[in-house]
């Protein structure tokens, strides 16, 4: 009986190991796949630069139209050339570009009443004529310097300069002219060896204070009236050689006038070996008003009657010498007129 059930026993045990030696690789009767394999449509079947079933592009190719073909200009171009105000001082540049800029009421700049081919980023076109024509306008030395203004009424095109002339901290400027023009108001910070200004009707401020001057002329400007002179010394030489020495370094002349006309400081053209060099001032009055004469502010007191009167000593002329008058350096004179 035992015999019996053996076999099958053992053709049993036989066929277990069978199936358990089986590799998962080698189980093609299971219809579902391991779990380690993933379906091949998950996995793209080339690289993406060579995906061409896909009609959107991939994610990190952009468009050709968003990507430059060269690589940017940092550099300038081999004929350009430095714009010619970088050579100037900054503070004198952009107080005399200010200027040249103001319009009138026609629209016209200063700039283009001095030279009709005025640039404001090219200073050369900020003057006109030179050689053996007139000069107008601004002129810079080597190093950028303002040095010299000559604004004369004759050389200027399409109507006359207007507006603020504001030249304070141009240290290096020593002279300035206006003459026959309608601006306003003229600032000055520096030493001057001419400041000469003539028939300007609509200049109501000089503010000089800061500033030193040597020759001084002004002349027909009936809306200043008050002027301070601060004076720098001049030594005059004669034919016989010797020598005078007219004020100091330190000395001041305020003027100022009351009423109905004007005073005019007159101290020649600025030359300091002119013989004839004789500064003095003048009393203008208004048609229709009186000139009351010359009064010391401080004290009140008349000085003199007379129209003019010279700051020094003349033997050939008889009007009185103010320094004598005042009895010091420091003169403060009022110019006074009818009401």
């Amino acid at each position: 009986m035992k015999k019996r059930y053996l076999l099958p026993c053992i053709m049993l045990i036989i066929c277990m190991m069978l199936t358990a030696c089986t590799t998962p690789s080698q189980n093609i009767s299971n219809n579902t796949p391991p779990a380690t394999e993933q379906p091949a449509t998950e996995q793209p079947t080339t690289a993406p630069s060579q995906n061409i079933s896909n009609n959107t592009p991939p994610a990190t190719e952009q468009p050709a139209t968003e990507q430059p073909t060269t690589a940017p200009d940092t550099e300038a171009p081999e004929n350009s050339t430095p714009e010619p105000n970088a050579e100037l001082n900054e503070t004198d540049c952009r107080l005399v570009l200010a200027f040249l800029e103001i319009e009138d009421e026609n629209g016209v700049k200063n700039g283009e009443k001095i030279n009709p081919g005025y640039n404001p980023l090219d200073y050369n076109t900020w003057q006109y004529g030179g050689g053996t024509q007139y000069f107008s306008g601004f002129s810079f030395d080597s190093d950028g310097r303002l040095t010299d203004v000559d604004l004369c009424g004759e050389r200027i095109h399409n109507g006359k300069l207007v507006g603020e002339l504001n030249l304070e901290y141009c240290n290096e400027l020593r002279k300035l002219v206006v003459e026959s023009q309608n601006i306003e108001r003229i600032e000055l910070s520096s030493e001057l060896d001419v400041l000469k200004i003539i028939d300007c009707p609509e200049l109501s401020v000089i503010s000089a204070q800061s500033a030193s001057v040597r020759f001084c002329t002004i002349e027909n400007c009936p809306n200043v009236k008050w002027f301070m002179w601060n004076v720098d010394g001049a030594l005059m030489e004669f034919a016989d050689g010797s020598g005078r020495d007219y004020y100091t370094l330190d000395s001041e002349i305020d003027i100022s006038s009351e009423g109905g006309g004007r005073f005019d400081l007159l101290v020649d053209s600025g030359d300091e070996n002119a013989f004839d060099f004789v500064p003095f001032l003048r009393a203008v009055p208004d048609e229709g008003h009186e000139f009351l004469g010359w009064y010391h502010n401080n004290t009140g007191e008349l000085l003199s009657t007379d129209l003019e009167v010279r700051f020094f000593d003349d033997s050939d002329n008889p009007l009185p010498n103010f320094y004598d008058l005042t009895d010091s350096l420091f003169m403060f004179i009022t110019a006074r007129f009818s009401e």
